[in-house]
């Protein structure tokens, strides 16, 4: 995108939010961008036209009565209009239509020209609509190189120039080849490039020139026409040419000629009558007649447009391929949360499968361990009647107790190892078998050394350093980890 004040292309004018609305500016020079030239850019080609030309040679009176044109052109064309698009431009009109309704010359363009003429235009008989950029500074500063780059910093940004020269007004024909070579190392010194700009000489005040005895007769002919044949094709080479040829004969301008076209990408030759006949100092002696004025204007928009076609066009190829590779982007993300979905329910589904396979195998490691505990019950009742029946004396009572003890032991620990075996929560069928031995010793064990152990003085002790190993054997492999 175009900004309108420094001739940047940017990417897009950023918005920001001020009280009752927003205000777009350019990234560049920070200038407040015109709301309906951004949101309409793209229906409205910009058309620059850069007036450059040395003082007194007319580019103000021209400026002047290019607009006169456009409000001569609102009457003659149906569906022409033009609208300002800034209340300064508005106000430049109006300045130089009363000049010129007055009978006066609009007065010279100052030093620094603050800002262009922005101009919406639309319904033209030739170039359709656009966005008419006017850009104009006083002929001073093209009188020192630094003062160009100072204040006509537009024309290294234009890619067509407008040189305004008015031949009866210059007071020598080196002055051209001096404006030359101060145009081109001020279009170098601030990284422009000339030979980049096509530029088009433009011949002020024709209406004098076709009074010479020598002016083509082409030129005569060129003055009357209306613009549209006037910038047609073949009419408009050929005004070129004989212009070129004319220039080259008179005296001290073939140099400038053959210069021009080395140093630009293209040159091409025209003439205008912004009056229409010579004023007499600052007044006008007859009504505003211009001539050809918006053949320059027409010359300049239909490249211009053709090329902001061409760029609009790539512009809108850029913006469909973007949105087709977000479509792509939106697609491939949401095959991949799609994936990572199916990923998660997958992961949750194998850990609630692993849970409820766990679940299984502690419900069927209790349900085994409380059925293998009731033999070990069994067993230790068995042993414990058998205990009983063998040493059972009932003239001693002390050997009675500790055989009951021990033989109790036996059955008290039938039921905590059956416990110890619902509780494991391990998967594993050796540290299952191996609790499994720890329960039969606490349980079987016990009574088991109590029912081998002799029934003396030394079977006792022996039953208590026995019962003692087992249980702590029993205990200790039950508890294992």
């Amino acid at each position: 995108m175009l900004c309108p004040f420094c001739l940047a292309d940017v990417n897009e004018f950023p918005a920001r939010k001020v009280d009752r609305g927003q205000i777009y500016s350019c990234p560049a020079c920070h200038m407040a961008i015109p709301l309906r030239y951004v949101q309409d850019y793209w229906s409205y080609p910009p058309v620059i036209l850069s007036l450059i030309g040395l003082p007194r040679h007319g580019k103000t009176t021209y400026l002047a009565t290019v607009l006169h044109g456009l409000i001569q052109l609102v009457s003659a064309s149906p569906s022409f209009t033009y609208t300002a698009l800034d209340e300064e431009a508005m106000e430049l009109i109006r300045e130089k239509q009363r000049a010129l309704d007055s009978g006066h010359l609009p007065e010279s363009t100052p030093q620094v020209f603050p800002h262009p003429v922005i101009l919406r235009m639309e319904g033209d008989p030739i170039i359709g609509q656009c966005h008419l950029l006017i850009y104009d500074t006083g002929g001073e500063v093209f009188t020192r190189v630094s003062a160009i780059k100072q204040y006509a910093g537009y024309i290294m940004r234009s890619s067509t120039v407008v040189w305004l020269l008015s031949i009866q007004d210059l007071e020598h024909p080196s002055d051209l080849d001096a404006f030359l070579t101060r145009y081109v190392q001020a279009v170098l010194e601030n990284g422009g490039d000339p030979k980049a700009q096509r530029l088009l000489v433009t011949l002020t005040k024709a209406d004098s020139l076709a009074m010479r005895a020598d002016a083509p007769d082409i030129l005569r002919e060129f003055l009357l026409l209306d613009d549209a044949p006037a910038i047609a094709g073949e009419r408009w080479q050929a005004m070129s040419a004989a212009l070129d040829a004319w220039l080259r004969q008179q005296p001290g301008f073939a140099n400038f000629v053959k210069r021009s076209q080395k140093e630009f990408l293209a040159v091409d030759f025209t003439a205008v009558s912004a009056l229409g006949a010579t004023p007499k100092g600052a007044e006008l002696m007859v009504a505003v007649q211009p001539r050809r004025v918006l053949s320059p204007l027409y010359a300049v928009a239909v490249p211009a447009i053709q090329e902001f076609q061409q760029a609009r066009l790539a512009h809108e190829q850029r913006e469909a391929a973007e949105r087709d590779a977000q479509k792509r982007r939106d697609e491939q993300q949401r095959v991949q949360q799609l994936q990572e979905k199916k990923k998660r329910m997958e992961a949750r589904q194998r850990e609630e499968a692993a849970l409820a396979r766990q679940a299984r195998e502690k419900t069927i490691t209790k349900v085994t361990a409380g059925i293998m505990s009731l033999p070990l019950l069994a067993g230790s009742l068995w042993l414990f009647w058998s205990v009983l029946s063998r040493y059972w004396d009932s003239t001693n009572s002390l050997g009675n107790a500790g055989l009951v003890i021990w033989a109790l032991l036996g059955v008290f620990f039938s039921p905590i190892a059956g416990i110890g075996l619902m509780n494991d929560h391990s998967t594993s069928n050796f540290k299952l078998w191996r609790k499994m031995l720890g329960g039969i010793l606490l349980t079987i064990g016990i009574p088991a050394v109590a029912y081998f152990t002799p029934y003396t003085f030394f079977g006792w002790l022996g039953w208590l350093v026995g019962g003692v190993v087992v249980m702590g054997a029993g205990m200790g492999i039950l508890l294992a980890e």
